[in-house]
């Protein structure tokens, strides 16, 4: 046995020898005590006991000058460890497992025996793989570290945080704590915090609007962006590391409220809102209409602003053209409700000139209308000259109102189409007299005047007069819609006003007319009644030889058919019904032109059929085909006559036939 060997047989015999002693000795015993008993020098007793006290096995008090020694109270590891939730390892220097707690053999489901004294990585403990190799050789020098390990348990992930932490063995020797924390849930609950900071700001950045996070200045006045989402670098057109450290001030015009004044930048309380609109500009000065709509709140125990911005740009312009559409209606419902009730005396030319300077101040209004005798055109008013009266004596010889306008047909053809246009003075193809387009080069030389908008006034395709108005070089028409729909209502008006006249004019001649006739009226009244007897008596005895003529006919053998004013058959001799190939019961009642005129001719005959009632002829001769039962045709001369007093739904129109020659219907000679 080597010499060391020995010593340490001893020193541990030695050592038991004195926690025997201090077993029995509940209130302590001195070094001197001890040495007695044990037959020590005093020097090697105390060595001894300082190292027992170092590793915890004893416990020292003092009682005056004497130190008095005893067992230690302390519950020994093994217990502990046992009820400490965390799972616990000890290995020695050489990494074999010394002591191991109970809530990991239960995790590991391995039994106690079969693990101590077994190597830390052949005994394959969960979470403890070969890896760990190299850390635990550096904690075991002396050097601490964690680790995060994760492991599969019944078919979930189950995370831990071993520490390995360096420490002393009762016996001397180096040792090594493992300490295994069940991190789980805390994981879990980042990861679902990581998830749920990854959605909101996928959903800030998503959000269809620009949305803004600004810290709080002194005085609680928002103060510069500290976060913004996607659409709000695309809505100021800046990527947004420039965006953030700035705020609103860079983006606002100078027309604008300067921040700080307006109701979005006031002091405003936490969990207040505060709405403000303003005009705004991104970085390439596009201007802006927003609206600001800002929230104050507590983020990280600091108070913080979100402010959403939205473009309502389009929305304000649309308000704008609804504000002027419905200012356009009130002031087109007012001109409608005077041109109704227009005096006959008022000049409505005057009236359009005085409307339209009324609605473009700065233009110069001129409207021609024609002369009395319709020879010509005249400019009848003429508006706006009066503020530069004395370039206009200069240069026109003073207004134009009164003198002739000449207008050759492709001008004429222009304004009657009714179409607003826009001319400027330069333009080669304005639609304008060369009289009147060289009065507009000199406007536009010594006034700048040189933007022209014209239009006929035009009603039922009726050409009632001419608008031109000028305005300065560059300057637009703004409500080119209402200054078009007035000019339109002063051309009905006009086209009404006409009308009107016409009427009175033919009223007074149909007043004048039946003064002259009431009394002739009342001498042919009674004419009238005793022509309308003789009247009567004459169509019946015509009526009466047509038939008898009819009937002489039909027994001369003769083709001949009687039409009503509708072109149906009424009689028909048994020679027609013959050539036709239709029994006369057949034949009378239907259409002649439909049922026996062939397509090619039927619209000549109808057309014969309606000279002679019209009575713009009484009789008519023509060849014309004829179309039998059977489908073919059959060559006929015709001679035709309207049969006097047939104005009503029987006997109007005969037809006699006979095949070419047609020397007996040519032969036939008809009064009348």
């Amino acid at each position: 046995m080597s010499e060391t060997l020995e010593h340490q047989i001893a020193d541990a015999e030695i050592t038991d020898r004195i926690l025997g002693i201090l077993r029995f000795r509940k209130k302590g015993a001195t070094i001197s005590e001890i040495s007695r008993e044990t037959h020590l020098n005093r020097n090697s007793v105390a060595k001894y006991l300082e190292v027992l006290l170092a590793s915890g096995q004893v416990e020292m008090k003092r009682i005056g000058k004497a130190k008095a020694y005893s067992l230690s109270r302390r519950v020994p590891v093994s217990v502990l460890i046992d009820t400490i939730s965390e799972y616990i390892v000890i290995l020695d220097e050489h990494t074999r497992i010394l002591e191991i707690n109970e809530p990991y053999l239960s995790f590991c489901g391995r039994g106690k025996d079969e693990l101590v004294g077994c190597p830390l990585f052949a005994a394959a403990l969960p979470g403890l793989t070969d890896d760990l190799a190299p850390l635990v050789k550096e904690a075991l020098a002396g050097d601490p570290f964690a680790e995060e390990v994760c492991l599969e348990r019944d078919g979930l992930a189950r995370h831990f945080r071993v520490n390995f932490v360096p420490t002393v063995l009762a016996s001397g020797e180096d040792g090594l704590m493992i300490l295994m924390a069940d991190t789980t849930e805390k994981t879990n609950v980042e990861a679902g915090l990581r998830e749920s900071e990854k959605f909101y700001r996928t959903v800030f950045n998503n959000i269809n609007a620009a949305v803004f996070l600004l810290d709080v200045e002194e005085g609680s006045r928002p103060g510069s962006f500290i976060a913004a989402n996607d659409h709000a670098c695309d809505f100021f057109d800046s990527p947004r590391d420039e965006l953030i450290g700035t705020a609103f001030a860079r983006f606002t015009l100078p027309e604008c409220p300067r921040v700080g004044e307006d109701s979005v930048f006031l002091a405003f309380g936490q969990g207040e809102y505060a709405n403000a609109e303003m005009a705004l500009a991104n970085r390439r000065g596009e201007r802006m209409v927003v609206r600001i709509r800002s929230h104050s709140f507590l983020y990280d125990d600091s108070p913080v602003i979100l402010s959403v911005v939205r473009d309502i740009t389009e929305e304000r312009k649309k308000e704008e053209q609804d504000r002027k559409y419905v200012i356009s209606l009130e002031y087109l419902t007012g001109t409608a409700a005077e041109f109704s009730c227009f005096p006959p005396d008022r000049d409505i030319y005057d009236y359009i000139a005085d409307e339209i300077c009324g609605l473009v101040p700065d233009a110069i209004v001129a409207v021609n209308a024609p002369l009395e005798d319709g020879s010509g055109w005249v400019n009848r008013a003429f508006r706006g000259w009066e503020r530069h009266r004395q370039n206009f004596d200069a240069v026109m010889g003073g207004s134009p109102e009164g003198r002739p306008v000449t207008m050759n047909g492709k001008q004429m053809r222009f304004f009657k189409s009714g179409i607003f246009f826009h001319h400027r003075v330069t333009d080669d193809d304005i639609s304008l007299a060369d009289e009147v387009k060289q009065n507009c080069m000199m406007l536009a030389e010594h006034l700048g005047y040189g933007e022209y908008y014209i239009k006929g006034l035009v009603a039922d395709s009726v050409l009632y007069g001419m608008v031109i108005l000028s305005l300065p070089i560059g300057k637009m028409l703004a409500d080119q819609m209402t200054v078009e729909a007035f000019i339109d209502q002063a051309a009905a008006a006009l086209r009404r006003r006409q009308a009107e006249r016409r009427l009175e004019e033919a009223n007074e001649e149909l007043r004048f007319a039946l003064s002259d006739h009431e009394s002739d009226l009342r001498v042919l009244q009674k004419a009238l009644g005793d022509q309308r007897y003789e009247r009567e008596q004459t169509e019946k005895a015509i009526r009466d030889l047509a038939d008898l003529a009819l009937r002489c006919i039909s027994l001369g053998n003769m083709a001949v058919v009687g039409l009503s004013r509708g072109g149906d058959v009424i009689h028909i001799s048994p020679a027609m019904s013959s050539v036709i190939g239709c029994s006369v019961e057949d034949a009378v009642g239907r259409h002649w032109y439909s049922s026996f005129v062939p397509a090619s001719v039927r619209e000549k005959a109808m057309e014969l059929h309606r000279l002679l009632l019209a009575g713009v002829i009484g009789t008519g001769e023509t060849v014309c085909p004829l179309l039998t039962g059977d489908g073919e045709e059959r060559t006929m001369v015709w001679a035709v006559r309207r049969v006097a007093g047939g104005q009503d739904d029987g006997l109007a129109v005969l037809w006699f036939g006979e095949e070419p020659p047609g020397k007996k219907v040519m032969a036939l000679s008809f009064p009348g």
